[in-house]
């Protein structure tokens, strides 16, 4: 049967996704999905209710009918959205998208578990939202009161896992080739420390990758992840120095030396930067820390939402400029980089970008700094908006 590759291709018409075939997301609500894009439920989480019930549903079933025919889902149609307006999605990057249709349609156990332990975290980055951090809370009533974007940036409690359902899922999930912890910052959250405490004492080979921001790695934590027998970090690092700074309001030199240390302690590493207006004109430097740091770093994390902190709020020949300058590496490793910034000039971005400079402003004042002493590219641009 013939290879299917998006990795590569990124059709667009192509509405293939590996998800439904080799994933789960377990949320801190117990309820479970193929992917974080997916509009509805698989089940949910229960003492009767296994993780395999819900990879094998029949609504599951129904997703990967319709992709085997070329259809797109009810439930996948936000995938769909973000493809015709950016060039890019969730299921361009899904794994296993270089295998054939034949070896999907013979799994038939999950390989790969997201988990959602709570939304606790210590960080309150300017492109987040109240959904993925604790501490987002705080800005919602202001940031409403500026008209910017209330949907987006409205005021949620989240449930937690108890310490009884980590322990079930753990059982659950030893079997999985990856183990995919998210948060908030799964370092703050309890739950998520008794997960690890667990899986290092299991001597499992499978990978257990963790998104942090890497503010929380002290020498208890390390000493976790060194037990652990196949463990990569993926790191929140948007940039270096004062602008890191400003994006997420923490010591830039903290976070580089809580990285470094990581690396000396032989875990693996990789960048994972989330690419807007705010960071997009100063990706050389944070190349330049990957390479000091011998980590990976992965281009393909573009913002999408909200859409006026998106690269797209720059006009095409700014964005031309910006693919001119981009780091020296692999194109495989930055082509969806180039393809997402050389995307004709979407008509709905010309009202956001008046909402970009009051985010901007806005959280100028939060962090005591102004962005424009920072990035000289991106205050040049806000001139212009000023002028406007």
């Amino acid at each position: 049967m013939e290879n299917i590759n998006l990795k590569h291709k990124a059709n667009i018409k192509n509405s293939f996704c590996a998800q439904p075939w080799v994933g789960l997301q377990v949320a801190s609500d117990k309820a479970i999905r193929p992917c974080c894009m997916f509009d509805e439920e698989l089940g949910y989480y229960s003492d009767q209710s296994s993780l395999d019930a819900a990879f094998n549903s029949i609504l599951n079933q129904d997703v990967r009918s319709h992709m085997l025919e070329g259809r797109w889902h009810k439930n996948c149609l936000g995938c769909k959205r973000e493809e015709e307006l950016t060039g890019t999605s969730p299921r361009i990057f899904s794994p296993g998208l270089t295998k054939s249709l034949h070896e999907h349609e013979a799994q038939r156990s999950f390989q790969k578990v997201e988990l959602f332990f709570d939304n606790l975290c210590n960080l309150d980055c300017v492109m987040c939202r109240p959904a993925f951090s604790s501490k987002w809370n705080r800005h919602v009533e202001n940031l409403n009161s500026r008209q910017i974007n209330f949907n987006h940036f409205r005021t949620e409690n989240h449930t937690q896992l108890s310490k009884g359902d980590v322990e079930k899922l753990f059982d659950q999930c030893q079997f999985a080739r990856q183990i995919i912890l998210i948060g908030g910052e799964p370092f703050a959250s309890a739950q998520c420390l008794y997960f690890l405490d667990l899986w290092s004492k299991s001597n499992s080979d499978a990978l257990l990758q963790i998104t942090t921001n890497a503010t929380l790695l002290n020498d208890r934590i390390l000493d976790i992840l060194s037990t652990c027998k196949n463990v990569f970090l993926q790191a929140s690092i948007d940039a270096t120095g004062d602008l890191y700074e400003w994006i997420r309001g923490f010591s830039w030199i903290t976070v580089e030396q809580n990285l470094m240390r990581a690396k000396k302690r032989g875990i693996k590493i990789q960048l994972s930067p989330t690419l807007g207006v705010f960071n997009i004109f100063h990706l050389n430097q944070l190349n330049d820390f990957a390479v000091r740091l011998s980590a990976g770093i992965n281009f393909g994390h573009v913002l999408r939402q909200p859409d006026y902190l998106s690269a797209l709020n720059l006009p095409l020949q700014v964005r031309k400029k910006v693919i001119e300058n981009l780091p020296p590496i692999k194109e495989q490793d930055i082509s969806v980089l180039k393809q997402f910034l050389s995307i004709e000039e979407p008509q709905s971005y010309a009202q956001n970008r008046k909402k970009l400079k009051a985010w901007v402003d806005y959280f100028d004042s939060i962090r005591g700094k102004a962005l424009s002493s920072i990035s000289f590219e991106l205050y040049e641009y806000l001139n212009q908006l000023n002028d406007q």
